[in-house]
């Protein structure tokens, strides 16, 4: 049972890398393949079916945090060495992203996941991580770390959280700044009205 479920999603997976993978080549030759959006969770690699399957047809594996770790994680060297082993000769881009931590107008929706205080932690944690990608290898000791996809500039109003490291708002992080009035600037952005007036935030 388990080996047809494994032999069904490294089908299905090579079906979809293909068909992406040809109708790209038809109108756009020669363009980078990195396939969707990224591999794998927040904390773990892919399976090895997709990786097995994304190793014949992207040209670069994009990863959802390479190397696939957590906070706590006791085998990174087994994450590397498990995406490279599947993924073969590939070099990988990350997706790195980081909710913003209180002192960002969208605070109200970034309390529940926040594990920073400052946006100074947040520029130190980031340091961290391109330090740990630039210094990754597999035990052969070949470093497939190529590139950064960061999520995202600005904060967030479609998903309501502050991903970024700059708010849309009239408003510096600190708020020494910052007005309780509710406004708009020539652009249409908002102004003003922060969560930390007691005011009601808004999606724009």
């Amino acid at each position: 049972m388990q080996k047809d479920l494994s032999d069904f999603l490294l089908h299905h997976a090579e079906k979809y890398f293909s068909t992406i993978k040809g109708v790209l080549n038809s109108v756009a030759p020669g363009v980078m393949y990195t396939g969707p959006t990224v591999l794998g969770t927040w904390s773990a690699p892919p399976r090895r079916e997709i990786l097995q399957a994304a190793s014949k047809y992207l040209d670069v594996i994009n990863l959802s945090t390479t190397p696939p770790v957590c906070s706590n994680c006791k085998d990174l060297q087994q994450r590397v060495d498990f995406v490279a082993t599947y993924g073969g000769d590939k070099p990988w881009i990350s997706w790195e992203g980081y909710p913003a931590p209180s002192d960002s107008y969208m605070s109200k929706s970034a309390a529940k996941t926040d594990f920073l205080s400052t946006q100074a932690a947040r520029g130190q944690l980031y340091q961290r991580r391109m330090e740990e990608l630039l210094d990754s290898h597999d035990t052969a000791g070949t470093r497939h770390f190529v590139g950064l996809k960061w999520w995202e500039l600005y904060d967030n109003r479609g998903e309501n959280m502050n991903w970024g490291l700059i708010t849309r708002r009239d408003d510096p992080y600190d708020g020494v700044s910052s007005s309780p009035t509710a406004g708009a600037d020539s652009w249409g952005y908002p102004t003003g009205c922060l969560a930390r007036f007691g005011c009601e935030q808004k999606t724009y």
